[in-house]
């Protein structure tokens, strides 16, 4: 202070924009960036290196960077520092132990590994079998390279002619194969797999996760094999190293606080942490050792970050000493084998004991061309193996080093379409090194390639015999560890007993002693330097360095998203009504795999989701709005395959209630009996003259006047059809247009009934019609429909010049199928179903319009023996936890997949037909029942009862159909219900004879019910015999009669529910 002349004291004031402007802009930071918490010792070092910088700006521009590295803004804790600064991270010293390196190499996408190892020499002609099952993917035998193999059902493999180092190692004794393996998670068969197995099979994310955690029960959950492996070494008192390279892999993950986690490296080496020279001056001070009653979570924090730091220094400086002396291949492959050679070679100095790596090739979801794109990529894993062989021999560490490939799954023995193969489950895979003991092929390689061998599921696929768990507890066991840690690393193991494993001295020629366990180090006080690695950088902890076991944590990945997937984003901006705004993205069984959650409930806010998918599967994104009028601005949404735009409302989009696309394996179409890929150029590659072009061309044809179009102003329609007493598969329907459009055709089961959510119906078309008289419009996929059951047909278009038959109140109908009157649409461009309105003048002849095949033979088939029966199950019932019309999804898949999905579900007893089940010989008649008294049993029974494990009204059943008297009496002997049925079955005697045996009770007809309180039908749904429908719409279905509306009534027993639809009420 200074003293005025009049004696007052006067403050001094700090000049603004020099002394003192530092130390108020940093005050001002800390309470806007940490609450007020930086503690003062950090203010003054942080206000130093302001003053000192060139300019204000570049001050606070320091500031900044510096206070957002403290402990106050990444923590709650307040701060008491110490002067010492916290220690430079260092290697450890080595404890002597001899050295090992685990390299962990993934064929992402799915190796074709029956070209990487096939038939060549064998007892039982498996060759020629291979070139059958194989076609034209298989390699000829004069290109492949023999490799000499015994204990197998060849003694000759051949290798693709890509691979001669390969051969080369395994000649020398170095490297072997594991023939047929694959993840498993117990013994199973082809009969039971479905239900015993317990993992989602064929899908690129859930096998390489099965295959790089190898814990189908999840008793280890979040934690890979090689992970486990280092847990249960570092207890036994090794230094361990793990490095991922290009990106983290769960297979390298442990459990939080046993050993070091894992570090992801380039495949050029460390990328270096840059920081500003006045940055690095003042960081260590800012981060110094605490004091005791510090907060124990910031110097958790700051000591995680500085030994981030320091490790990343440490490391990255040590690898740019090292060079290899052998030339790698200028791929993916050989500079990440390069990489992992350079650290190999720095084991000494790094005090390491046991190294594990994890590094991936991608590019083997050969769905097309595989045999030209094995050539490639074998040829780059040949030559980059080849160099990292050379190299560690070169460096005398062959005997140190073992190489394991796995990959997702094998693939198809059998070619799609596209001279490529698919998703399957057992393979052929290798390892090497110099410990491995070579010249062998492991497990067994399959008998019998077909699909009507032991191991064959259908489309080429193996199922496995020997567990990816056998390979892996034998490298545990060559790298030293006992029974004692084998439940830890494969905690699946006692699964399989000694049929399905393979013994790790039959793996490798010599085998590290078992060690023990290491005494538990003590818990360390909070300021020993943790080795969880900061949130901020992807900088490595240092490898070797012993963790503190209750400060360390490791967080499992997220599931890794293969190049061969396809790669699903959304980004979707909400507008002022969030809550009205929903999406799913649902498979082609109605699995929901990814939804919103409901957790779009911001308004005019960003929200992004990504979801790896698999290729092979058909996808239905749906976004709905449920107010129905659109998304508006500024809310909008982009959906982006694989980076190309499936649908999108860019700048919002009005009119809309309901929005969805199809993307994925969504490309199938039939070919007569058989199904065949559109992309096959023009027709369909070998059916083409066959495309679209059924045997049975049924017609609904020739319309009388009064069926009319819709006029410029209506954009579709709608109409219902019935179905006679035989079932059927729509395939072609005609439209009359006077301009080009687009038109989308939908199918749904039931009346129209104003059902407006498009996700109850079935897309059968979407395409381009031109203008002509008419269009015919064929199918993408025949529309089966049950005998007897109602339909709706949507048709939309694109365009007001689309015009379509209707009909103006005329039935037409020709035996098979009969079409109702349809209604017309008004402004109607295919994204909801509006309200009806009223049809316009005009009338025209229409030909051909509906056309149909028979679902079966209008002969009846012998029916089946009595244990079985030639006619669907036609309701829903559950498998797996799953309620669906199970028949009619068998025949969804089209007839070359029909049987797989048989077998899948095991639907033979249920969907004999669809299944091609029924027994073409009747069952043997145990007796012919005398002729029973018209007194006692000259009416049918009309309840239901079992025969052969089914319960059904086999009275009715016998006629059913329409059957002539031949095939009611075959039936009714099939089943031996002469009994039961004598008015069906026409066993009946007037003259009365000796009852063989008491027939079943006959239920009485309900005595007449009163108007007053039973002649109005019951509208609600109800179950009978485990079945629920609306049974008084159920008699009346499919346009009956009165005689089998009667039958019906009597046969449910329903005449007292449904007195108006029965015809039981009285006045």
């Amino acid at each position: 202070n200074v003293t005025t002349c009049t004696g007052v004291d006067v403050p001094k004031l700090d000049p603004p924009g020099a002394e003192g402007y530092s130390s108020t802009v940093v005050n001002r930071l800390s309470t806007l960036l940490t609450a007020g918490r930086l503690n003062s010792k950090a203010k003054s070092m942080i206000v130093d290196a302001f003053d000192s910088a060139g300019s204000a700006d570049d001050g606070l521009s320091l500031a900044q960077q510096l206070i957002i590295t403290t402990s106050e803004f990444h923590t709650t804790n307040t701060v008491e520092s110490t002067e010492e600064q916290r220690d430079e991270p260092s290697f450890p010293q080595s404890t002597g132990k001899p050295y090992k390196a685990v390299i962990y190499l993934m064929f992402g996408g799915g190796c074709d590994s029956f070209n990487m190892l096939t038939p060549y020499n064998c007892n039982n002609d498996l060759y020629q079998s291979y070139l059958d099952v194989r076609q034209q993917v298989a390699i000829q035998k004069e290109f492949l390279l023999p490799i000499n193999a015994s204990d197998q059902v060849c003694t000759e493999f051949g290798l693709h002619p890509e691979l001669p180092a390969i051969k080369a190692l395994y000649d020398d004794e170095d490297l072997l194969f594991f023939a047929n393996t694959g993840a498993l998670s117990q013994p199973v068969t082809k009969d039971n797999y479905y239900t015993l197995t317990n993992m989602q099979l064929f899908s690129h994310n859930h096998m390489q996760e099965e295959t790089r955690t190898i814990d189908p029960y999840k008793l280890e959950v979040g934690t890979g094999i090689l992970g486990r492996m280092t847990d249960v070494l570092t207890r036994y008192g090794y230094n361990t190293g793990s490095f991922a390279v290009e990106k983290n892999s769960a297979a390298l993950v442990g459990k939080p606080g046993v050993s070091n986690p894992p570090v992801t490296v380039g495949k050029k080496g460390f990328p270096r942490i840059y920081l500003d020279s006045n940055v690095k001056n003042s960081l260590s001070k800012l981060h110094n050792k605490t004091e005791l009653d510090s907060g124990f979570f910031a110097d958790l924090w700051s000591a995680s970050l500085m030994e981030s730091i320091g490790n990343n220094n440490l490391l990255s400086n040590l690898l740019d000493t090292v060079y290899t002396t052998t030339k790698f291949p200028d791929n993916g492959l050989g500079r990440g084998l390069e990489t992992i050679a350079r650290l190999i070679a720095t084991k000494d100095v790094r005090g390491v004991d046991v190294d594990t790596f994890y590094i991936q090739a991608g590019g083997f979801d050969t769905h097309a061309y595989v045999e030209s794109r094995l050539s490639d990529l074998f040829f780059e894993v040949n030559t980059a193996l080849d160099a990292f062989t050379t190299e560690m021999k070169l460096i005398n560490l062959w005997k140190n080093v073992t190489l394991i490939q796995t990959s997702d799954f094998g693939r198809t023995l059998s070619p799609n379409g596209n001279d490529g193969t698919d998703h399957a489950w057992g393979g052929n895979y290798m390892m090497m090194g110099g410990s491995v003991k070579g010249r062998q092929v492991l497990g067994k390689y399959p008998e019998d390639l077909t699909d009507n061998g032991p191991l064959g599921l259908g489309r080429g696929r193996l199922l496995p015999t020997t567990p990816w768990d056998s390979p892996f507890s034998g490298i545990a066991s060559w790298l030293g560890i006992g029974v004692g840690g084998m439940d830890e690393i494969c905690p699946n193991l006692h699964k399989f007993n000694s049929s399905y494993l393979i013994s790790a001295e039959d793996m490798f020629t010599e085998l590290t002693p078992v060690s023990t366990p290491s005494p538990v180090a003590s818990t360390p006080s909070p300021t020993v330097s943790p080795t969880l690695s900061p949130s901020v950088t992807p900088s490595p902890s240092i490898f070797g360095f012993t963790p503190a076991p209750t400060v360390a944590h490791t967080s499992a990945p997220s599931v890794e998203c293969s190049a061969d997937n396809l790669e699903t984003k959304l980004s979707l901006t909400s507008d002022s009504y969030p809550e009205e705004t929903s999406w799913t993205i649902e498979d082609s069984f109605g699995t929901i795999i990814k939804s919103d959650e409901g957790k779009i409930t911001d308004s005019k806010t960003q929200y992004n989701e990504e979801v790896c998918l698999d290729p092979l599967v058909c996808y239905t994104f749906t976004i709905n709005d449920s107010y129905g009028d659109g998304i508006q601005p500024p809310g909008k949404f982009s959906l982006s395959v694989n980076g190309d735009v499936k649908l999108s409302n860019p700048k919002g989009k009005s009119e809309y209630r309901y929005l969805n696309v199809e993307f994925g394996n969504c490309e199938s179409g039939f070919c007569g009996n058989d199904v065949c890929d559109i992309n096959e150029g023009e027709g369909c590659g070998s059916c083409a003259s066959d495309c679209f072009l059924p045997v049975n061309c049924n017609v609904i044809s020739n319309y009388p006047s009064g069926w009319t179009y819709s006029n410029f102003d209506s954009y579709g329609m709608v109409f219902d059809v019935s179905v006679g007493s035989r079932s059927v598969y729509f395939y072609e329907l005609a439209v009359h247009i006077l301009q080009h459009s687009t038109a989308t055709v939908y199918v749904k089961e039931g009346p129209y009934s104003a059902d407006k959510d498009l996700k109850n119906w079935n897309l059968v078309f979407h395409g381009s019609v031109s203008a002509s008289d008419y269009e015919l419009i064929k199918f993408d996929s025949r529309f089966y429909a049950d005998a007897f059951s109602t339909l709706s047909f949507y048709i939309s278009y694109g365009s007001p010049g689309a015009f379509i038959f209707t009909a103006e109140g005329n039935e037409v109908s020709n035996g098979d199928v009969t079409i109702r009157p349809g209604m017309l649409l008004h402004r109607q461009r295919g994204h909801q179903l509006p309200d009806f309105v009223s049809s316009v003048d005009g009338e025209a002849e229409f030909v051909d319009s509906l056309k149909y095949d028979y679902a079966q033979s209008p002969t009846p088939a012998p029916t089946a023996s009595p244990t079985s029966s030639c006619y669907d199950k036609g309701g829903v019932w559950d498998i797996s936890n799953k309620s669906k019309d199970w028949c009619k999804w068998a025949r969804k898949a089209g007839e070359s997949e029909i049987s797989n999905r048989c077998e899948q579900k095991n639907l033979y007893e249920d969907c004999p037909f669809t299944c091609d089940s029924c027994d073409s010989s009747p069952a043997p008649v145990t007796s012919t029942p005398a002729p029973v008294p018209t007194s006692s049993s000259c009416s049918d029974r009309t309840d239901e009862w079992t025969i052969g494990r089914k319960t059904l009204s086999w009275c009715i059943w016998a006629t059913k159909g329409g059957a002539d008297a031949a095939t009611i009496a075959q039936r009714c002997e099939a089943k031996n219900i002469q009994a039961d049925c004598p008015e069906t079955c026409g066993s009946c005697n007037l003259t009365p004879a000796p009852v063989i045996s008491t027939p079943a009770p006959v239920t009485s007809t309900p005595a007449p019910v009163p108007a007053t309180s039973n002649c109005s039908d019951r509208t609600d749904e109800w179950t009978i015999g485990r079945k629920t429908l609306s049974w008084c719409i159920w008699a009346t279905k499919g346009g009956a009669d009165a005689a089998t509306i009667a039958q019906r009534c009597e046969a449910k027993n329903i005449q007292a529910d449904c007195p108006v639809a029965c015809g039981v009420c009285t006045p």
